[in-house]
């Protein structure tokens, strides 16, 4: 039996182990894209605040304000009512080439269906590069906050205000002044046990 070098099934494994080493050696030592380590990623995320609603109404009021106002909510979510000045830019595209070099411009405050999709977002944006903070709060209390702008109630839905009978509540409170109560604490008698 005549035993031959390089027979092609021993250059198609030769070939193989050396992609599988240079595919290695690429994961190994080539950056995976994102700007922030995911140790540094759940430091940020566990120290992250966001932004109250009642300071994001000042701060789109304001002439200063460069940041620019992102919507992660559906298409069809954002089609029927948004705040204005916001792009949409739906959650599950967030991450795509073209919408980042438009998020990489300036700062970025996001809002969503609810709080924690935006600081999800937020996460995901700051992790590649992106400055992003979330509003603490989802687009249907925004915008019952911007209704009400002004008022020490916009901090609640209008529904849960309706539900709940304040006066009624502090009239718990209001009682009549109550006689002072003596307190009288037995003395042990002198002389020991």
């Amino acid at each position: 039996m005549k035993s031959e070098n390089m027979t092609p099934l021993r250059i198609g494994m030769i070939i193989m182990l050396a992609v599988l080493l240079a595919g290695i050696m690429v994961f190994r030592f080539w950056p995976a894209g994102y700007s922030m380590p995911l140790k540094e990623a759940a430091g940020a995320a566990a120290d992250q605040q966001g932004i109250a609603p009642l300071y994001f109404w000042n701060e789109l009021r304001s002439a200063e304000t460069i940041r620019m106002l992102v919507d992660i909510r559906s298409r069809e979510a954002f089609a029927q009512g948004y705040i204005d000045g916001a792009i949409n830019i739906p959650l599950d595209e967030l991450l795509i080439r073209k919408n980042l070099k438009k998020l990489k411009k300036g700062p970025v405050m996001i809002y969503g269906e609810n709080e924690a999709a935006a600081h999800q977002a937020a996460l995901l944006l700051n992790m590649v590069g992106v400055q992003a903070e979330p509003v603490n709060s989802s687009y249907t209390h925004l915008k019952n906050t911007r209704l009400e702008s002004g008022k020490a109630a916009a901090l609640f839905y209008s529904e849960e205000k309706a539900r709940f009978n304040y006066r009624d509540f502090f009239k718990a409170f209001e009682t009549e002044a109550l006689e002072p109560l003596e307190i009288k604490v037995p003395m042990p008698s002198p002389g020991g046990c």
